[in-house]
């Protein structure tokens, strides 16, 4: 989104991060093949996890609940950007709309096919995920972009509600879900569609990006200092929920140990699982913005991940999902996996880096501004 490079830099960086994590998590699918049980909320928690699998799963989490938030910063600093250049609220609405379109397009156009490449995980032509709920948050976005502040956190608080008060009512499997609730709330299966992205609940993640998107706009490193503080509030309120177990868990904790106490629920999110993941990307904010100098140097690379972060997302997952579908059909086990996923990572820092140059020179209402 354009706006000043240097307000952004953390924003990139930390986005960058959070691509190369989420690359990790997709090389464990398509070339360690190494699975873990189920993280939707009708299940029950692993029995027992080797250690390394479920740190390499557990580092991940921190991926999608930061692509909401800061999708929902960008989406305030791109109305203010362009209410300045002259666009009316309208168009940047309907800028909005086009591209949520685009992003849930691109989900089952483009991204659907890709996890194909993995022959056991069977059909795949009607998968709801990230790009999906994306999309639909996009699009929510855009109307609330221009919305007075309690408006907007009154639907954050409104998803997270929702989440935690009816999916816990639900009747337990095999209760017939209709593929519309699937789509709204409830991360399932019918009919052949599978949704682990419900749009409902990640409205959360994206109302706080919102939020914090305006205090950027006004005030850059106030709104740094805000995310520190509000990323530790996050995890004081992910203790105390945890240990206390009922609202915000979808499901308790089951056993001792860490492992335990850190199996949440992804699908849809628990209340639990926001505060974790959310409390450490705004404490990732607040850390890179505090950056200079070397420090600052070194987390460049991950800005240009962060700058072509759709372009990353669509290419690596192709890449390595074709490489484990050529030279690791059986897998090679976790921790052969993570040399190549360093390498795709080498490899994918070259082409985003192409890639954000050549983005760079188009005009603002260029086709290739929505990628």
């Amino acid at each position: 989104m354009d706006a000043q490079p240097a307000r952004l830099f953390p924003v990139d960086a930390v986005r960058g991060g959070l691509m190369a994590l989420m690359a990790l998590d997709h090389a464990r699918d398509f070339i360690a093949q190494a699975d873990l049980p189920s993280e939707l909320w009708n299940r029950p928690a692993p029995p027992a996890v080797d250690p390394l699998l479920f740190l390499t799963r557990f580092v991940t989490h921190l991926c999608a609940p930061g692509f909401f938030l800061l999708m929902g910063a960008g989406l305030a600093l791109f109305a203010e950007n362009r209410a300045r250049a002259g666009w009316p609220a309208t168009r940047i609405a309907g800028h909005f709309l086009l591209r949520g379109i685009l992003l849930i397009a691109l989900q089952f156009l483009v991204e659907d096919p890709a996890w194909g490449l993995r022959a056991d995980f069977g059909d795949m032509s009607r998968y709801a995920g990230v790009l999906y709920a994306l999309g639909t948050s996009m699009i929510v976005g855009g109307l609330l972009v221009r919305a007075p502040a309690g408006a907007v956190a009154a639907v954050g608080a409104g998803a997270v509600l929702l989440t935690g008060l009816v999916i816990p009512a639900l009747p337990p499997p095999p209760a017939a879900i209709p593929i519309p609730a699937r789509l709204l709330l409830v991360a399932g299966a019918t009919d052949g569609v599978l949704v682990l992205y419900p749009a409902l609940p990640w409205l959360a993640p994206t109302a706080l990006g919102l939020l914090l998107g305006r205090a950027l706009a006004r005030n850059p490193a106030a709104a740094y200092r805000w995310a520190g503080w509000m990323g530790l509030g996050c995890l004081v309120g992910f203790a105390l929920l945890r240990a206390l177990g009922g609202f915000g868990n979808l499901r308790p904790v089951e056993g001792p140990g860490l492992i335990a106490f850190f199996s949440l629920v992804k699908y849809p999110p628990a209340l639990t699982y926001l505060l974790w993941t959310l409390g450490i990307d705004l404490l990732a904010l607040y850390g890179c913005a505090r950056l200079a100098g070397a420090g600052r140097r070194a987390v460049a690379p991950l800005a240009v991940f962060g700058g072509s972060a759709l372009f990353f997302y669509l290419v690596h997952l192709y890449g390595y999902g074709l490489a484990g579908r050529l030279f690791a059909p059986q897998g090679t086990g976790l921790v052969a996996m993570y040399p190549i996923w360093v390498l795709g990572l080498a490899v994918l820092f070259v082409l985003c880096r192409w890639y954000g140059r050549f983005k760079r020179r188009q005009p603002p209402d260029s086709f290739w501004r929505l990628l």
